[in-house]
């Protein structure tokens, strides 16, 4: 007994019109990852459109980073707002990978698997975690909480989480405020300020 049979050309016109959606979605999604990972593009000036702070994926922190657009180019790795970003570019598979991307050295738990000497266990959702290289993750926490020097003020921003550092990847992304000093780390940039014109802010 055959269990084949003959396909009407409905039921082939079907099979390719959804096999050539599926192609085209998975083919949309490769481009959306590939353009996240791109460098921002400033852009250039022009007539048509004032400079202004847009938003771009930061591939090495997992995050969605202020920087000046200049009006015009650039490239897709551009957003109006930090949740556009977050939304299309951000890995939601939890903040407890290790920073910029690097290998784990090692699982951990609550129950006693220790990581070994010079790492760090960062937990998940669950009472597992994974080891991650000390120096690197405490490096990167600093920087996440800056400190300014000389008696200026750090400039924060309003979030829905209260007042954060206002942090960017690079100086060179001219996202600071007109006035105010970036001063660039490793990891993150972030600006400082006179008290007179910037601080202090308050949650």
């Amino acid at each position: 007994m055959s269990f084949y049979r003959e396909f009407t050309f409905s039921e082939m016109f079907f099979a390719a019109a959804l096999f050539g959606l599926l192609t085209i979605s998975s083919f949309t999604q490769a481009l959306e990852v590939e353009h996240c990972n791109k460098e921002p593009d400033q852009g250039h000036t022009c007539d048509t459109r004032k400079p202004g702070i847009r938003y771009h994926y930061d591939r090495t922190t997992n995050k969605c980073l202020p920087f000046l657009y200049k009006g015009c180019g650039g490239n897709r790795n551009n957003y109006m707002a930090p949740f556009d970003c977050m939304s299309q570019c951000m890995a939601w598979d939890g903040p407890y990978g290790c920073v910029g991307k690097k290998n784990s050295t090692g699982l951990c738990d609550n129950k006693g698997l220790t990581c070994p000497e010079g790492s760090i266990c960062k937990y998940g959702p669950t009472t597992t975690g994974v080891c991650c290289d000390k120096e690197t993750e405490e490096q990167y926490n600093k920087e996440l909480n800056p400190k300014c020097d000389g008696g200026k003020v750090l400039i924060k921003q309003k979030t829905s989480m209260g007042w954060l550092p206002l942090l960017g990847k690079k100086c060179s992304y001219e996202f600071c405020p007109e006035g105010a000093d970036c001063v660039e780390g490793k990891w993150f940039a972030h600006c400082c300020g006179s008290e007179e014109k910037f601080g202090p802010k308050k949650a």
